[in-house]
């Protein structure tokens, strides 16, 4: 009997702590610019700490994105893998994409009369 293992969600507090940087350092950029704030006080540290927080509290509490999807390699319902038996007899993959072509290319195109 095997244990599952409990899921565990990652997060990412230090990204979201350099992309509040980054971000507060633009907005303090674009206030200075437009002289809604002085660049010599402490305004624009401010703004810049507050960025900070809200990349820390976006990058601790937001939930995180889905699962990606798992290697082809890895996955155990692989059906490229599974063989059927056709019409004519002959076992063959199914989800080839050699044998898609060869089946669209074998059949005739359907002339509608009139």
């Amino acid at each position: 009997m095997h244990a599952r293992p409990t899921p565990y969600v990652k997060r990412h507090p230090i990204r979201g702590a350099l992309f509040g940087l980054g971000m507060g350092l633009g907005v303090a950029m674009i206030l200075v610019g437009q002289a809604v704030i002085a660049f010599g006080t402490l305004s624009p540290i401010f703004v810049i700490l507050a960025g900070v927080v809200i990349g820390i509290l976006y990058g601790t509490l937001m939930p995180p994105k889905g699962p990606k999807e798992p290697d082809p390699a890895d996955r155990s319902d692989d059906v490229a893998g599974s063989t059927e038996m056709h019409e004519d007899g002959d076992p063959d993959e199914v989800g080839s994409p050699a044998t898609d072509i060869a089946d669209e290319t074998s059949r005739a195109p359907e002339r509608p009369d009139g």
